[in-house]
């Protein structure tokens, strides 16, 4: 595959960057693997790259997303936005971290998979940015707090995004929406995710955000 990239590149004038690509093994049995080359430059080996802003990382038989990046990010602008911001309007600060330092937690979350107890890591950042906005201490819930402002737990979120990415076939390819009908037959997430928030409905709902966040309300009460 190497060999026919860099014999296109040659045919169209295109030089490939050989410090811009890595490889990266995974699985279980796998086989020593030659080094890599594209035309006479080499490619390095590794266990971690990053790929449209996302760090990937390789931990023996499976991949993982470096979530521990995403809150780091997320902590560090909740930090800086909370500090600087001069009203006393709990609301108004909730608006600002929402849409300055919750996107830097939700990057991609749709189009990639994370494994729950992740998912709950992340949920504690999100919590905590109610607790320091509303005073709240470390041990105490703010699920209350978040169905009272007409927001979402993290957990709640993740499956949203994921709904509509899934959900969302208008804007992908071909190829891709077959692959997605392929992985939603073997594994039914769609399915899953429609009867767990659109009352077993067959079809996605257009205010999906609307039927999470009943279904976060009916179970909270």
């Amino acid at each position: 595959m190497l060999d026919c990239c860099d014999a296109y590149g040659q045919a169209h004038f295109i030089t490939f960057n050989s410090n811009k690509s890595v490889c990266c093994r995974f699985g279980i049995g796998f086989v020593n693997i030659a080094n890599m080359f594209i035309g006479n430059l080499s490619i390095d080996w590794t266990s971690s790259f990053k790929y449209l802003g996302i760090t990937f990382n390789n931990n023996g038989n499976t991949i993982n997303v470096d979530c521990h990046a995403f809150q780091r990010k997320f902590y560090s602008a909740c930090n800086s936005v909370l500090s600087h911001c001069r009203r006393n309007n709990d609301i108004v600060k909730l608006h600002l971290v929402k849409c300055f330092c919750l996107p830097l937690l939700t990057y991609c979350m749709g189009a990639i998979v994370v494994p729950r107890y992740r998912i709950k890591e992340m949920g504690v950042c999100w919590n905590d940015s109610f607790r320091k906005i509303f005073g709240y201490h470390r041990w105490e819930s703010v699920k209350e707090l978040q169905w009272y402002v007409g927001e979402l737990p993290f957990e709640y979120l993740y499956d949203l995004y994921r709904w509509k990415f899934l959900c969302n076939r208008k804007n992908i390819s071909h190829s891709v929406a077959m692959l997605m009908d392929i992985s939603n037959l073997q594994y039914g997430y769609v399915s899953y995710l429609t009867r767990m928030y659109d009352n077993d409905s067959d079809t996605c709902s257009l205010n999906k955000r609307q039927c999470v966040y009943d279904t976060f309300h009916s179970k909270l009460h």
